[in-house]
C-alpha cells in the first residue's frame, strides 16, 4: 500500500464526514475528509493469491498531485480561505507471507539479524518500539518503550567511547495515587524481564 497523504488544519475533525472514490478495478482509492486527503493503492489480495501489480511510487504520486490540485482549486473557488497542510505522511504496508510453501518460516528466514560487514555496531544506529503490559488496578495504557542506540559517550572532557544504550521507559495513565505503587512494581518486573531477554549472558557478565 503506497499512501501519500496530507492532513489539513482549520477544520473541526469531529464529527468528520468521509468520502471514498474507488476505481473500477478497486485497486485505487481516494479518501477525502474535512481535514484529510489520501490517495491509496491497494493490492486487494494477500499472497500467495495473485493481486494487482503496484504501478510504482511515481505513478501514484502523480495521480495524487493531480487530484489534490483539483481539490484545492475547487476549494478556493468555493471559499476565499486556502487550505493549509499541517502534516504529511507516506505509508507502505508490506504483507509478508510466512508460509509461502506450506510450512511456516522461521524468523531468521524472513528478517536478517543485526549484523554488519565487520561485526561492529554503527554509530547512530537506533531502534525504538513500544510493548504493552498489565499495569495493575486503575492503570490504563501501560506501555514500555524500548529504545536502543549505538552511541559514543564520555564523562567530563574525556575521549568518547562506544556504547550500546538500551533505554526502557514504562508509562501509563492513572487517576489516583492508590494505583501508583502497584504500577511501579509491575513496571519494574516487566522492565527487568525484558532487559534480561534483550541482552546476552556474555554482556550481562561484564556489568
Amino acid at each position: 500500500l503506497g499512501n501519500p497523504q496530507f492532513v489539513f488544519g482549520g477544520n473541526d475533525p469531529i464529527p468528520a464526514s468521509r468520502w471514498w472514490f474507488v476505481s473500477a478495478d478497486d485497486y485505487n482509492l481516494i479518501q477525502v475528509q474535512e481535514n484529510f486527503f489520501a490517495r491509496n493503492w491497494r493490492r486487494m489480495t494477500l499472497a500467495p493469491d495473485p493481486g494487482g501489480e503496484y504501478p510504482g511510487f511515481d505513478v501514484v504520486r502523480a495521480d495524487f498531485d493531480r487530484h489534490l490540485s483539483a481539490l484545492l482549486k475547487k476549494r478556493e473557488l468555493a471559499v476565499s480561505e486556502a487550505i493549509k497542510p499541517v502534516a504529511v505522511e507516506l505509508l507502505y504496508d508490506n504483507m509478508i507471507h510466512l508460509a509461502p510453501h506450506g510450512e511456516p518460516l522461521r524468523l531468521s528466514d524472513v528478517f536478517e539479524p543485526i549484523q554488519f560487514s565487520d561485526g561492529r555496531l554503527r554509530h547512530g544506529m537506533q531502534m525504538v518500539w513500544l510493548e504493552k503490559f498489565e499495569g495493575g488496578t486503575g492503570v490504563q495504557n501501560a506501555q514500555l518503550q524500548v529504545a536502543f542506540a549505538a552511541i559514543g559517550a564520555a564523562v567530563g572532557g574525556g575521549v568518547a567511547r562506544p556504547f550500546a544504550k538500551l533505554t526502557l521507559t514504562a508509562r501509563a495513565s492513572v487517576h489516583d495515587w492508590s494505583s501508583v505503587p502497584e504500577f511501579f512494581d509491575r513496571a519494574h518486573d516487566f522492565a527487568s524481564e525484558r532487559l534480561a531477554s534483550l541482552t546476552t549472558d556474555t554482556i550481562r557478565a561484564t556489568w
